[in-house]
């Protein structure tokens, strides 16, 4: 049954005739049918509808989606039968132990990891102990099984483990059960140490590697040996709390690394994964706008400056990403672990942000935060990114079947603003508190607030904008000045080339003078003092300047749009509702106004997965917002904000809280224009302009700054979700779960993650051998021939009767989201735009006629 018709568009005539055809087959083929249930979105195969009918409700409507992709067995289709072969599951086994054992089509591969070409004797052992291996896992589980061997057996029973989060001992009891149920012919392993010691062969692990207790060194290369820093002098070995005695041989830091190159090799040994890994080559966008970072100036400059490099498909581009956790579920304690993140841009943008693509690579050990001693811990990750670009590594291609040398380049880091502080080395608080501007950041400071303020922003208007002769709305001055030039990697490079690092806790703290005593002017003229050195806003030379191409970067660190968003809700939230103490403060919400906006966002009720319920988080009576997510308040400024100040605040201060909103929307969006992404810089800056002139000047902290650069990093680097840490505080949420002990809770997330990927790597190869069923959606787990509409309810039903007016409202919108009238909006649009030239020039206005 063709099928390649569904996913044409419906104003096509393919797609006209594909469901013509489909139809009148289905009638036929079902006895010459006059009437047939309608597969149509609103018909669900809920009702019968004449032949005619239905091919006229798949032209208007389309085919519900679920059963777009499901068999169409209720239109005569015949499902197709799974019949157990045991030949198909030998063939997995064989599969997966060629992969452990580095072979590829032709036997054991020609070169180790040294790149020695191992002897004959080698070879002949290999393959004996590859022969034995395999004639174990394909064992049966008992004499008579036909449907299970031992290595099906043993992944079905662990990935149970890893899923359900069982301990290790009550594993072990449930098999011994289960070995106890079976035949006494029964090679099923009696304990997790005995899975632990099959499973060894595929070779996932990871490296302890010793580290000081300040932060100064790794004991690694030439420190291997020590027994002591040579910093601090601190000893290598854990100290006795109450005896103050050293014991030898347990480390008092140990920092996890997950080596990449293992990483890689294992993922090009997927078929599935090595075709995906190829996607960005042949995919990049022909209509100008950016729907994946392949079509992004970043992506374009690694192209040109490096031909060779873009010449490889396979050839990988990351991106890394760290934040600071507290892997225990108590908020009271503080402890601080560091995961470092590293995702592959290569996959589609379905993929690329997954769960299965993120990629853990250092535990950075607690309890306190490593700080600007990050460097020391990324050493041997920095090392294997260098050899990687320089070398490469070979690896073997299942879906080409050929060896060939992989190398890998890092595009850029993704984290919070103070964690990129600590990653590039510069300073994030203070006078040169943005990154992107550096010695020209419009900072000033507020006497009484006692904080530093970021405004001035009309020197990044047009020249000749009527906003730089306002003196009234501003500083009572007109603005002349222009903004600068921002500094390059190349001569960031320069600058720090002569900077020496010093990593590790001061050895000698000096005392400092109490913060009263410093008087306002003093402090500041201390800080111009320091700043006539060209360094003084760098703390260190950062690490990644050793990669020999770091500084052609154009985007190096990205600024997080998700702490930023929820940040800037926060603070304007917070002005808003707090207590009026002038009546002349336009900015303020009276207590009426606060009512009606929480009882607006109290009755807010969104689709199932949309958001979480905001309106837990709201008070009406006394009304008072609660503490809310990143999530939360990133639909708040997406959505509900603007509608919720509807009527309320004065016109100003509701104009520019609006135009914010708009352009953290737009920016946020899936697909990007690139040419808009210039007009929205340049409109961004009159919005804070206009927030600079109704609000006052303490709102305007580092995070009211940073959204201006955002604009410009989202054409350099493509959409805004490849490159914000909402996916990566998720995959922190999961390592959490791993926490079983808590005082080993670095190790348990090293445990956790290495069983996780070990069962998503062997059932790549045992899909047919080891059943697994995908978890339902909530909302489609009923089948599509019962007689119900998917989906539940949110709440009890309540009876409204609509007015004319709301009725007609409601029809419109409705009519303006259908597919079907997208081709008479067009026609609407053109109509406009042709007989009035002011909407062909403004989109806004355009829109404006349109909808009236």
């Amino acid at each position: 049954m063709d099928k390649t018709w569904v996913w044409l568009p419906r104003n096509s005539d393919e797609y006209s005739e594909g469901a013509t055809n489909f139809v009148y087959s289905s009638a036929r083929r079902l006895g010459n049918l006059s009437e047939m249930l309608c597969p149509c979105r609103d018909c669900r195969n809920l009702s019968h509808q004449l032949v005619d009918k239905i091919v006229e409700h798949l032209v208007i409507r389309g085919m519900d989606k679920k059963y777009k992709s499901s068999c169409w067995s209720i239109h005569g289709e015949k499902r197709e039968s799974k019949e157990d072969t045991g030949p198909g599951n030998e063939r997995e086994a064989y599969e997966l132990f060629k992969t452990a054992f580095s072979m590829d089509e032709d036997g054991p591969n020609q070169t180790n990891e040294s790149g020695v070409e191992p002897n004959d004797g080698d070879e002949a052992a290999e393959e004996t102990e590859f022969r034995k291996k395999l004639r174990d896992a394909e064992t049966p589980l008992y004499s008579d099984c036909i449907k299970h061997t031992k290595v099906s057996a043993i992944m079905g029973l662990y990935r149970f483990k890893v899923k359900s989060g069982v301990s290790e001992n009550y594993f072990d009891q449930l098999l011994v059960l289960l070995k106890d149920m079976l035949p006494e012919d029964n090679v099923l392993p009696k304990s997790m140490d005995a899975i632990k010691k099959f499973l060894k062969i595929f070779g996932f692990g990871y490296d302890n590697i010793h580290a000081c207790k300040n932060d100064c060194i790794l004991y690694r290369k030439e420190y291997e040996n020590l027994q002591s820093c040579p910093r601090c002098k601190v000893s290598r070995w854990e100290m006795d709390k109450h005896s103050n005695e050293i014991k030898v041989g347990i480390p008092a830091k140990v920092l996890k690394y997950f080596p990449i190159k293992d990483r890689f090799r294992r993922m090009f040994r997927s078929k599935r994964m090595a075709e995906d890994l190829r996607w960005h080559y042949t995919n990049a966008t022909e209509d100008g706008t950016m729907r994946h970072p392949v079509d992004s100036i970043s992506w374009a400059q690694v192209n040109d400056k490096w031909p060779d490099f873009a010449a490889e498909p396979r050839n990988l581009r990351l991106g890394i990403s760290t934040d600071g956790m507290n892997p225990f579920s108590m908020q009271n304690t503080n402890h601080s672990t560091w995961p470092v993140l590293l995702v592959n841009y290569n996959t589609p943008p379905t993929m690329c942000m997954k769960a299965e693509n993120i990629m853990l690579t250092l535990l950075i050990p607690g309890p306190t935060a490593p700080g600007n001693n990050i460097d020391v811990y990324l050493a041997p990750l920095i090392d294997d990114l260098k050899d990687l670009w320089a070398e490469g590594i070979e690896v073997y291609d299942s879906f080409a079947k050929e060896n060939f040398t992989l190398r890998a380049l890092l595009l850029w880091s993704i984290s919070d603003y103070p964690a990129l502080g600590t990653l590039s080395g510069c300073k994030v608080k203070g006078k040169q508190a943005c990154n992107v501007c550096g010695k020209d950041t419009p900072s000033r400071w507020l006497k009484f607030s006692r904080k530093f303020v970021y405004m001035g922003n009309r020197k990044r208007l047009p020249p000749g904008h009527r906003y730089r002769y306002k003196k009234a709305w501003f500083d009572n001055t007109v603005e002349e000045g222009n903004a600068s030039r921002i500094q390059t990697g190349a001569e960031i490079y320069e600058t720090l080339q002569a900077f020496r690092n010093d990593f590790g806790r001061p050895l000698d703290k000096e005392k400092k003078r109490r913060r009263p005593e410093l008087e306002d002017d003093e402090m500041v003229q201390e800080e111009e003092c320091e700043e006539s050195n060209d360094l003084w806003r760098w703390k260190k030379r950062s690490i990644f300047f050793e990669l020999p191409y770091w500084k052609d970067m154009h985007v190096r660190h990205n600024i997080d749009v998700m702490h930023v968003e929820k940040n800037v809700s926060d603070a304007i939230l917070s002005i808003l509702m707090q207590s009026s103490k002038s009546k002349d403060a336009s900015y303020w919400l009276s207590k009426k106004e606060k009512t009606i906006f929480c009882k607006r966002l109290s009755q807010f009720r969104g689709p199932d997965g949309y958001c979480g319920n905001i309106a837990n988080s709201v008070s009406v009576n006394p009304p008072n917002l609660g503490s809310l997510k990143s999530h939360d308040h990133h639909v708040l400024v997406q959505n509900l904000l603007p509608a919720a100040l509807r009527g309320l605040l004065h016109s100003g201060p509701r104009i520019a809280i609006n135009r914010l909103c708009s352009y953290f929307n737009r920016l946020c969006q899936r697909i990007i224009d690139p040419e808009k992404l210039i007009l929205m810089e340049t409109e961004f800056v009159e919005t804070m302009c206009q927030l600079e002139r109704f609000f006052p000047p303490s709102l305007f902290d580092i995070m009211f700054h940073l959204p201006i650069h955002l604009s410009k990093e989202a054409r350099l680097g493509g959409p805004v979700h490849f490159r914000w840490m909402y996916p990566f505080e998720r995959y922190m949420k999961t390592l959490k779960a791993f926490v079983k002990n808590y005082a080993r809770p670095e190790a348990c997330m090293a445990e956790g993650y290495l069983a996780g990927e070990c069962v998503a790597f062997c059932l790549e190869f045992l899909q047919d051998s080891v059943q697994v069923q995908e978890p339902v959606n909530r909302n489609e787990d009923i089948e599509a021939d019962r007689v119900v509409v998917e989906g539940r309810p949110l709440q009890k039903g309540v009876e409204v009767t609509l007015s004319d007016k709301d009725r007609d409202i409601a029809h419109r919108y409705v009519l303006m989201n259908m597919a079907s009238m997208d081709p008479y909006v067009e026609m609407h649009l053109e109509e406009l735009q042709a007989n009035d030239a002011r909407c062909a020039r403004n989109e806004t206005l355009l829109w404006k006629h349109h909808t009236e």
